[in-house]
């Protein structure tokens, strides 16, 4: 029987919250941080695609939202969850944060687990609005990435079908800008979307239920309160971290994409996905939970049992990069590409809905 996620008795260590020590790599002259994790029953990590992980955004935001599908994949393959630039156990230095600076962290991580983990190009899974920073580094270096798998993505929504792409310019409002820095305002604000009550009311609307896994709340109030939490939550809500006119982008992806999210709570307009899906020279498909926008948090075992079906059905074998060819990379990124570029079979548009629990869950 299928049984729902509940509150969590046992806290992960805020420091560690993936249970294994992370490891820091270097990115934009940047420290961020990777929590690695190997399969036991494949010690040569060899045999399978490795898969990269990348949490979402928000006021308090870490790995912590990926840990149970971390703890899943894990136990088949290589897994390397990324602590994105200011968040989490990486580097929060003060100064800007972009859509840029971002991808680069998720290339850099790329980079990184081709050299140490294993040459065959990786499947990345993706949340919120990390699905776009994951979609820039996979046009800027191709061959890097087997799969894409995009949790709730932002970009999609209805009012952002027409958006028109102007140059890598962002969503940031000036005037809000303006203001986050201000003596004692951002920094106000900031306090104010970390407490308890704040945060349980942002976590009560993406799982459009107020029972949610506890730990990411203790964790993510943990976390928040470490020097310099603020700098990257700040410019998130000044919206420089959203590119304008992103379905241009996601329509330019040509490797398998798997759009997958709820029916419940504050985010569930996709409307784009059609569209997108049908002028995309990748192969997508779509999968509906009866859950939040987490579903991998919420129905870990149906998410998972989902992802592991897309992945035998319409991803392809693992294959060693090969290092030639050139990527249709936005100058604006400010990195070339450097891999062949990925398979582009013929789009196909499916939509799964997957059935809800069992008789006796939530």
């Amino acid at each position: 029987m299928n049984k729902p996620v509940m509150p969590t008795t046992m806290l992960p260590d805020a420091a560690a919250p993936l249970g294994v020590q992370p490891q820091m790599i270097q990115s934009s002259g940047r420290q961020i941080g990777l929590h690695v994790a190997f399969a036991q029953t494949d010690p040569s990590h060899a045999s399978q695609a490795p898969l990269v992980l990348i949490h979402s955004v928000n006021a308090s935001a870490s790995v912590i939202k990926m840990r149970a599908f971390f703890q899943r994949q894990s136990q088949r393959r290589a897994v390397v969850a990324l602590d994105l630039p200011g968040f989490g156990v990486s580097d929060r230095r003060p100064g800007r944060y972009t859509p840029g600076l971002m991808a680069r962290a998720v290339q850099d991580t790329l980079d990184w687990t081709r050299r140490h983990v294993g040459s065959a190009p990786a499947d990345v899974v993706a949340l919120s609005l990390s699905c776009e920073f994951a979609t820039l580094a996979a046009l800027a270096d191709p061959g890097a990435m087997r799969s894409l798998t995009l949790i709730s993505p932002t970009g999609m929504e209805r009012r952002r079908i027409g958006e028109a792409y102007e140059g890598g310019r962002t969503r940031e409002s000036r005037l809000m800008s303006r203001l986050l820095n201000l003596p004692g305002v951002g920094r106000g604000l900031y306090a104010a979307l970390i407490s308890r009550p704040a945060m349980r009311w942002f976590l009560a609307r993406s799982w459009g239920t107020r029972h949610f896994d506890e730990a990411l709340l203790e964790v993510g109030r943990a976390q928040a309160q470490a020097a310099g939490a603020h700098h990257a939550p700040l410019s998130f809500l000044s919206g420089g971290l959203f590119t304008r006119g992103f379905v241009s982008f996601y329509r330019r992806l040509a490797i398998p994409v798997l759009v997958a999210h709820g029916r419940r709570g504050a985010f569930t307009d996709f409307a784009a996905y059609g569209h997108v899906a049908a002028h995309s020279p990748g192969q997508w498909q779509r999968r509906v939970f009866a859950t939040g926008a987490m579903p991998h948090l919420e129905w870990p075992a149906e998410f998972d049992a989902a992802y592991q079906s897309w992945l035998s059905s319409h991803v392809l074998p693992a294959r060693a990069l090969s290092g030639t060819g050139a990527a249709s990379a936005p100058q604006w990124l400010g990195r070339s590409a450097n891999a062949a570029t990925a398979h582009a079979p013929r789009a196909m548009v499916g939509v799964h809905v997957a059935t809800p629990p069992l008789a006796g869950s939530r």
